[in-house]
């Protein structure tokens, strides 16, 4: 894990700072070739742009770069730029393959651990389950944790009680009990080394969604130093309202007349 791991970050960096240092070149280029004022912040994007091929639609174009970052600017003709954005793209789609699926082949390994040296249950998907394992010498230990739970949770209420203990423990075929230290340990690394792939992966999708701001910015900044509008005089603007955490960020496309 860690030997993938550090060649995807080495593969990412080299990309991400080539990438990065030419994204700012280029953007610093649009921002120089641009002229902006006050009346026309947040950035705006005019309905057509004119090149030696002919009207483009800057909408378009900026609904392209969302969905694939790069062909916006590779239907507006710049070229350059979209070979830059089309890299990112791909290095960080791989990098989502590769830790989803080394995410689920340790998740398969440490089950199959668990089910030779405790009898647990390799059919179970539920990560309760595997958490209780990996936690649990045995599948008695963790169900008196959970009467001790009930106790605690509804005192004096023996039904609530009884409620809570049936939903939450487990037995029967359910059941394990570890057979040494040595295993268990052995099951809890594999567990963090699944996770935390698939944290990775996560991480992946998130910069996905980056890549796609950017080039969307960067369409934006192509259009306007062509410094083309609608020709009704309406323009589309892209609103960014940043939040105290991920579910509060908001990102949008707004008409004006």
């Amino acid at each position: 894990m860690k030997k993938i791991v550090l060649l995807l970050v080495l593969s990412l960096v080299l990309v991400g700072s080539a990438s990065s240092e030419t994204i700012d070149k280029m953007m610093r280029k649009r921002i120089v070739n641009s002229t902006i004022s006050s009346d026309r912040y947040p950035p705006e994007i005019g309905h057509g742009v004119k090149d030696e091929r002919g009207e483009k639609s800057g909408p378009l174009a900026l609904f392209l770069s969302a969905a694939v970052p790069g062909a916006g600017e590779y239907y507006l003709g710049s070229k350059g730029n979209s070979k830059v954005f089309f890299g990112i793209e791909l290095a960080t789609w791989a990098s989502y393959a590769v830790f989803t699926y080394h995410g689920r082949r340790v998740r398969d390994s440490y089950k199959l651990l668990a089910g030779a040296n405790a009898g647990a249950d390799m059919s179970m998907g539920s990560d309760e389950y595997w958490s209780a394992v990996e936690w649990s010498r045995s599948n008695e230990e963790y169900n008196e944790k959970m009467r001790e739970d009930a106790r605690a949770l509804y005192p004096g209420d023996k039904q609530k009680q009884q409620s809570y203990i049936e939903r939450h423990i487990y037995t029967g075929s359910e059941g394990w009990s570890w057979k040494g230290s040595g295993a268990i340990q052995e099951f809890r690394r594999l567990r963090k080394e699944s996770k935390d792939a698939f944290q990775f992966a996560i991480y992946a999708t998130g910069f996905a969604l980056l890549n796609r701001l950017a080039s969307a910015m960067d369409v934006i900044m192509i259009t306007r130093s062509k410094e083309k509008k609608f020709p009704s005089g309406k323009r589309v603007q892209l609103i960014i309202e940043p939040g105290y955490d991920i579910s509060g960020f908001r990102v949008g496309l707004v008409v004006r007349g």
